[in-house]
């Protein structure tokens, strides 16, 4: 029994070489970009925690003036339970950047002897290098990876000077080789480390690393640290300026978030591809049971049961699903190096990807599954049929409906009326046909919105990380007439307003979060508020979504701040959308937190400009007027653009992949759908053809019987694509704390592209379609 259904299931692919190698590829297509999706989602985190243990890498991290009298900070990190070591390193940090295309990415600069060797996250280099003498300088991987190269020159801003390198190396850095919080450490010669030293004795900072029996406690430990040493006694010139201590944590979610994105895309699109290839799979099933009606007759005839005949379709695209998907995982192994180099800028690290056996088997089961359960839904209709029918010619796949066109009476080229009288009579296959266009289109759409969000106009995007995009940052020293200058800078003609903006870690109800504390909430450009509203009294803050989710609070809740020995109640008054810390970020008001902490004072402030006024002539302008009470200034719409930089390359990658997928599944959907058409209208065209048609008049024929369905399909896919792509980012992204998207869907790109997919439709099906050309009355006689 089981012989006679494998010789039927062979004998079916025989028959049908080119539509199951079709369907063969819809699956692999499928396979590779699922298995690829699920093993960057599973993948990465374990290569970062492996990297971490590797390294031996800290898991907290603070800094102490090394010229303070009275360092007992060490002691404090020492003495707090469950600190099982900790290590110290003399370092020069300061506020500065470094240069990407001319323009500044500021942040904090850990410049740091090459020599001395530690045992957390001590020097490890990726890649070649060079020695560390003279004028050489490591830097972080990532910072190689937004345009240098071994030897090219490398300049630092440091405190408003400018240091001169050359790029010998890459480093493999934890705690700060990452983008995203802004903590940069580079290695350079011990000769040129003391030489800094002397330039910069203000600014000789000793780091202090931990590392604890559970890593999660990182977080209360630096609760109590900034409990005990809020950080604003230093001068803004110092390290203490920018967010300080870290956690692991803080690196883990900063390097992770935007690589689980681009393989939570994959993913979806992956799905979208199996969805087609479920509909390709019912639609041939559909198919061979209308064409080969006689057959099937005949085989019940001759002792064929229902379920021989159903099992063996089953078994036919059960062995092209097992097929597909192994090759599926095979080539998502060849291609995985590919994509852990597109990762890389994005987690700062070389990814290494581990080809996971298990989450293959996950994809494959799951695919396979899918199709042999669809195949079994869409066969059982065989049940239906009596072997009376191979008698009848196969009446029952016969029409006997309503003829809507008759050619008699209709008016245009017999061409089109017979285009559309097919058209009427194969509303199943036109509706697959729309289908499938619509579900393609909806990912091209995607993928095209992906792009022009994050490489054309990334207004939209960047709107997701924060409430307040200023022209220019300016940090301040207070110390040195810090006020004073800010009150002069806000009264210069190019400004519209200036106001304080600081980041501080709060321990809000157990859980560290990083909170804004903002001078006037009604000045700001933006609003991240998605419920409630912004704090207005100094007992009240807004949380991000997934802080109220942790702390299972909501609006009109009261919240616990512990600072030091005190505690503050504090109402939720709103809930915030933000990217930034996975969310975990809080807003409060000035006064809010100058009754927590009397001696606050901003030494960060938002500058916004005029119209028309340029950003680097201002920041050019004030540096010369008030350079000596600035510790840093810097334009924010340059540092957007490095942060997009390495961004930009991957969602541009990921759009040519997805356009391209989608391409070639429609032309592997053509060639089945029309090899279909022409092999069950054969007698038909030959008639035709007999009758007079030429050959160019038949392809017209099949290729416009075709295009309604491809153009309805389109166009609901493009509708669907464009009012849906904000809907469907919330849905990916509501994890992370999005709950509003208001990202720019390009009209007029959509539109083009759905004349271009029309367009290469009609093209492809006139191509496959020339097939025609073999079919003739002579040949039908013989037959």
């Amino acid at each position: 029994m089981m012989r006679n259904i494998i010789m039927l299931a062979l004998a079916n692919l025989r028959k049908n070489k080119g539509q199951a190698i079709s369907i063969l590829a819809v699956i692999l297509l499928a396979t590779t970009l699922l298995s690829i999706g699920l093993i960057v989602l599973m993948d990465i985190g374990r290569f970062f925690d492996e990297r971490v243990e590797y390294l031996n890498a800290p898991h907290f991290a603070a800094i102490e003036d090394r010229n303070a009298s009275n360092n007992d900070r060490l002691e404090f990190i020492e003495q707090f339970s469950g600190v099982v070591n900790t290590e110290t390193q003399d370092i020069i940090g300061g506020l500065g950047g470094y240069y990407v295309d001319g323009a500044l990415n500021a942040g904090a600069i850990i410049i740091t002897d090459g020599s001395v060797d530690g045992e957390m996250n001590p020097l490890s280099l990726i890649g070649d290098y060079l020695p560390l003498e003279g004028d050489a300088i490591y830097i972080p991987h990532f910072m190689l990876l937004t345009g240098y190269s071994l030897g090219d020159s490398f300049q630092l801003d440091f405190l408003g000077e400018k240091l001169d390198f050359t790029v010998a190396g890459s480093t493999e850095d934890i705690p700060f080789g990452d983008q995203g919080p802004g903590n940069w450490r580079v290695y350079v010669p011990h000769k040129r480390f003391l030489e800094l030293e002397e330039e910069f004795p203000n600014n000789q900072i000793r780091m202090l690393f931990a590392q604890l029996e559970e890593i999660e406690d990182a977080a209360f430990l630096m609760a109590e640290y900034n409990a005990s040493f809020f950080g604003m006694e230093y001068a803004a010139g110092s390290l203490e300026a920018v967010p300080f201590p870290w956690t692991l944590e803080i690196a883990r979610l900063s390097r992770l978030s935007m690589p689980s994105l681009v393989a939570t895309f994959l993913t979806t699109f992956s799905l979208m591809i199996l969805a087609v290839g479920i509909i390709v799979t019912r639609f041939r099933i559909t198919s061979s049971i209308e064409e080969g009606m006689i057959n099937l007759g005949a085989l019940k005839a001759i002792g064929y049961r229902n379920r021989q005949i159903i099992s063996s379709i089953v078994l036919q695209f059960g062995f092209l699903a097992l097929v597909g998907s192994m090759l599926g995982m095979l080539l998502s192994y060849l291609l995985l190096p590919l994509f852990s180099v597109i990762l890389e800028p994005l987690l700062g690290l070389a990814w290494i990807p581990t080809t996971s056996v298990f989450v293959s088997l996950i994809a494959m089961i799951t695919l396979i599954l899918l199709v042999v359960l669809f195949s079994f839904a869409s066969a059982k209709r065989i049940r239906k049929f009596h072997p009376l029918v191979a008698l009848r010619g196969g009446l029952n796949t016969h029409s006997f409906k309503k003829n809507h066109v008759s050619l008699d009476e209709a008016r245009g080229p017999l061409v089109y009326l017979l285009a559309i009288k097919q058209l009427l009579q194969s509303k199943k296959q036109a509706f697959a046909i729309s289908l499938i266009l619509a579900v393609l289109m909806v990912a091209s759409v995607v993928g095209i919105a992906n792009h022009y969000n994050v490489n054309v106009n990334t207004e939209g995007f960047l709107q997701l990380f924060g409430a307040d995009f200023p022209d220019v940052v300016m940090i301040v020293d207070n110390e040195k007439g810090g006020e004073e200058a800010v009150t002069r800078i806000s009264e210069r003609p190019e400004v519209d307003k200036v106001q304080g903006s600081e980041f501080v870690m709060l321990f809000i109800d157990e859980v560290m979060i990083t909170t804004t504390v903002v001078e006037d909430f009604s000045s700001l450009t933006g609003d991240s508020i998605i419920e409630g509203r912004f704090p207005q009294h100094d007992n009240e803050m807004a949380l991000g979504i997934p802080a109220l989710r942790v702390m299972d609070k909501a609006i009109g809740d009261w919240v616990t701040v512990v600072i030091g020995e005190e505690e503050r109640e504090f109402l939720i008054t709103g809930s915030l959308q933000t990217m930034n810390q996975g969310g975990l970020q809080a807003m409060i008001n000035v006064e809010g937190m100058i009754d927590m902490q009397p001696d606050f004072a901003f030494s960060q402030f938002d500058v916004h400009l005029i119209e028309g006024i340029n950003e680097d002539d201002f920041i050019e302008y004030i540096l010369e007027a008030e350079g000596d009470a600035l510790a840093n200034v810097f334009s924010v719409q340059d540092q957007m653009d490095t942060l997009m930089v390495a961004m930009g390359g991957v969602f541009a990658l990921i759009t040519v992949i997805i356009l391209v997928v989608a391409v070639a599944v429609i032309i592997l959907v053509l060639y089945m759908v029309i090899k279909t058409t022409i092999r069950r209208r054969s007698r038909e065209l030959g008639i035709q053809k007999a009758l007079g048609f030429t050959t160019l008049q038949l392809m017209n024929q099949i290729s416009l019987n075709l295009m309604p369905a491809v153009l309805l399909g389109t166009v609901i896919g493009a509708a669907i694509g464009y009012f849906g792509f904000n809907p469907m980012f919330i849905a990916l992204m509501q994890g992370v704390g999005i709950a509003r998207a208001d990202m720019i869907v390009p009209l007029g790109w959509i539109a083009g592209a759905s004349v271009v997919i029309v367009m290469l439709a009609y093209a492809v099906s006139m191509l496959i379609a020339w097939r025609i050309r073999k079919i003739s009355a002579y040949a039908l006689v013989t037959e």
